[in-house]
């Protein structure tokens, strides 16, 4: 198998029920309930409707993904999920990257995430710094992290 390039990856906004929806589905259910057994009725919710979704592709396949629910100036980013065989090749870093220079592009001042405890140095490379105690969320190990959107005055 050949590893693939970044070119081989294009990066699409969707929303909630549009055309690509039912394969950021597929892929939020394989990696969140499949894997690390999420239950169902926690993994999808009611911010799926108003939320930016963004899916990375190869092809017609959507191999990574992520959310951003907007509440007044405040970018809240959730469900980053990447396809097990793609993992460890940018692309979590590509979602972020294109997800908070949105978010400030649309006015918003800070982001916020819950990440489960293994990845918060991923998120700290972008600026996030914790800002709770450890809880747990559907079981899981998480810490909230935030970053602000503004450059300091």
């Amino acid at each position: 198998m050949i590893a693939p390039t970044p070119t081989d990856f294009h990066l699409l906004p969707c929303r909630y029920e549009d055309l690509l929806w039912a394969r950021v589905v597929e892929l939020r259910l394989r990696v969140y309930v499949d894997e690390q057994h999420v239950p169902l009725e926690l993994e999808l919710d009611e911010h799926d409707v108003a939320a930016q979704h963004y899916a990375m592709c190869q092809g017609d396949e959507v191999v990574a993904t992520l959310r951003v629910v907007r509440e007044g100036e405040t970018a809240h980013i959730g469900r980053l999920a990447v396809d097990r065989e793609y993992r460890r090749a940018g692309l979590a870093r590509r979602l972020l990257e294109r997800a908070l220079s949105d978010a400030t592009r649309a006015g918003c001042k800070g982001a916020v995430l819950d990440a489960q405890i293994w990845i918060t140095h991923l998120y700290a490379q972008f600026g996030f710094e914790v800002c709770s105690e450890e809880f747990l969320d559907a079981g899981i190990p998480h810490l909230r992290m935030r970053r602000s959107l503004t450059s300091p005055a």
